[in-house]
């Protein structure tokens, strides 16, 4: 029986390969995107992700409209991202590559309504799987705090425990673009409905830099990407954007991180990553602001606010399962 999958993306580089390994994988069914800002604003997030699908003939899929910025905000303008990183993901999120818009619009449901009503049509058949700012899902707990509990598996990519963060020294950069969408996901009441579902047995879990700069894509994967078909060779191009600018910052890594395919892998591969069962906690304030830390693993602390944090990775077998996956995505575009 395979495990349906709702995406929640900032539709950038990583993104679209989180959509290829889910699409590739034999043992996942993608049923939505939930599209939000972050890599990219919320409106090129949604139109990337309408394009991706298209490349990849999954029109059948649709694509829910989410936050266009972060829960406080002052601006009257939706978020744009930074020229540093507009210089990772490209101007249009995708690196260099330029698809055609999909011929399909975004559906009329946004993402907070999909988000509860997939959970409560669904429940432990769908995995959530959040690889932006976690803007969306505080949204959906907000209108409905309990249909997040339904679900089968969450798993979110976000913070920086125990290494440096990738926009700061402390802050990565999913939980830096919305600290109190994070907050509230990871301190919200609906954690203690969770546990009370699932009796323990499936813990949420978020997967950090702490993993995911150790999993890793290199430009010989790409390469065998390109010799497979024109698809391969479009999203060869998009990730070798992607390495390049990890060159840039990362001159020793030899290859880019492959943060939101990890958390996307873990759904139907929970061995490839371990870590803590604790409490996590997210600096609002001051000059730490958006640093994530992981909180006592007493019993008394781990009865309704826990997530597996995920500090240690199988790297090899972790990159080995994504590329996998993505080459089965790219082969059934022939």
């Amino acid at each position: 029986m395979t495990t349906k999958v709702l995406l929640d993306l900032d539709t950038g580089i990583d993104d679209a390969l989180a959509i290829c390994y889910v699409l590739g994988s034999p043992d996942l069914e993608l049923i939505g995107i939930t599209a939000t800002f972050g890599n990219v604003s919320q409106a090129q997030s949604v139109s990337n992700a309408l394009s991706i699908l298209h490349l990849l003939g999954r029109d059948d899929i649709p694509v829910y409209p989410g936050a266009s910025h972060p829960l406080v905000w002052s601006k009257s303008s939706p978020f744009e991202p930074s020229s540093a990183v507009k210089a990772i993901h490209g101007l249009f999120g995708l690196g260099k590559l330029m698809l055609p818009p999909s011929p399909r619009r975004a559906d009329k449901l946004i993402a907070p309504k999909a988000i509860n009503h997939l959970c409560r049509s669904y429940g432990r058949s769908l995995a959530i799987v959040a690889t932006g700012p976690l803007t969306n899902i505080a949204l959906a707990l907000d209108q409905d705090p309990e249909a997040l509990s339904h679900a089968g598996a969450i798993s979110c990519m976000g913070g920086a425990f125990l290494v440096p963060g990738n926009v700061t020294s402390h802050a990565e950069s999913n939980i830096n673009n919305d600290p109190e969408a994070a907050s509230q996901v990871f301190s919200g009441s609906w954690i203690a409905a969770w546990t009370h579902c699932h009796a323990g047995n499936q813990i949420p879990k978020v997967v950090g830099l702490d993993v995911t700069m150790k999993t890793t894509l290199t430009r010989r994967h790409t390469s065998c990407w390109s010799q497979l078909n024109e698809t391969g060779q479009l999203l060869a191009s998009m990730a070798d954007f992607y390495i390049h600018a990890y060159q840039r910052n990362n001159p020793t890594m030899g290859g880019c991180a492959l943060h939101d395919p990890l958390a996307a892998a873990i759904i139907d591969h929970p061995q490839l990553v371990d870590g803590p069962i604790a409490p996590i906690s997210v600096i609002l304030n001051g000059s730490q602001r958006a640093r994530t830390l992981i909180g006592e693993t007493t019993p008394a602390s781990l009865a309704d606010k826990s997530f597996q944090v995920a500090l240690e990775v199988d790297s090899q077998k972790a990159s080995q399962t994504i590329i996998g996956a993505i080459n089965n995505c790219i082969m059934q575009c022939d």
